[in-house]
């Protein structure tokens, strides 16, 4: 609830090549309650999935970075240490 998305940006990366050009696509997050922000980005010759794939990074990326437990990352690092 406290993760907002601030600007959502969409650059087409070749547009001679027409309907195969690569999209890239920015999307910038922020966290109201801590004031931080990131932004996440995505390249695909899809647009609708360089946008799905930077969205979900954004917010798995708050997931992880405001929970002391994170139930993506427990394969990943030990947290008893």
């Amino acid at each position: 609830q406290s993760v907002i998305i601030v600007d959502y940006k969409v650059r087409i990366l070749d547009p001679k090549t027409a309907t195969e050009a690569a999209a890239r696509v920015m999307i910038e997050f922020k966290n109201v309650e801590t004031d931080t922000s990131w932004t996440t980005v995505s390249v695909d010759r899809n647009i609708i999935s360089a946008s799905l794939n930077a969205l979900v990074d954004g917010f798995e990326y708050a997931l992880i970075e405001d929970h002391s437990e994170c139930m993506l990352c427990d394969d990943f690092f030990d947290w008893e240490q």
